[in-house]
């Protein structure tokens, strides 16, 4: 923390819902921070090109969390050979898979379909592009097979329609 300076005033905990980079809640003097070790395949260049993309994005009302800048105004420091960045932490949970109510699965596709907006919109990106490649046959049996545990949870009808409209679409 000192390349922000920032001094800890209190615990480091690790943050286990992150599945590709070492998250840690740690307290500050400013506040609690979320404190990011990037994967071993990510460089300092990389992350700034990230930070570079959530700024973009925030510039357009993205809902994201900007990361700090350090005392030398770089948002990605490498020291002992990892890469880290520091965020202010953003209060809230990370529920089970599965535990989502239809009103919070709601929430969160409305924010998927803006980040998506927003992303679309991007000029030029130097992270990789992804070439999703799927097959309908598989796409269908899955939805259908959801679509049974959405009725017998008996999920919103909303929720049903949605779903019924997607198979539709694809069959």
């Amino acid at each position: 923390l000192r390349g922000f300076r920032l001094l800890r005033t209190g615990t480091i905990e690790r943050v286990s819902a992150g599945v590709l980079n070492a998250n840690f809640r740690v307290e500050s003097d400013c506040g609690p921070l979320f404190v990011r070790r990037m994967r071993d395949d990510v460089d300092a260049a990389r992350a700034r090109d990230e930070h570079r993309l959530i700024a973009w994005v925030r510039e357009r009302g993205g809902p994201v969390a900007e990361p700090l800048a350090s005392v030398s105004g770089d948002t990605a420091l490498t020291v002992d050979g990892a890469v880290w960045a520091v965020f202010p932490l953003i209060a809230g949970n990370a529920p089970a898979r599965g535990t989502l109510s239809d009103r919070q699965v709601r929430a969160l596709g409305q924010a998927h379909g803006l980040l998506d907006s927003i992303l679309a919109g991007h000029p030029d990106s130097s992270l990789p592009v992804l070439q999703p490649s799927w097959d309908a046959a598989k796409s269908m049996g899955e939805l259908l097979e959801c679509l049974e545990v959405a009725r017998n949870r008996g999920t919103d009808a909303a929720i049903i329609a949605g779903m019924e409209r997607q198979v539709a679409l694809l069959e």
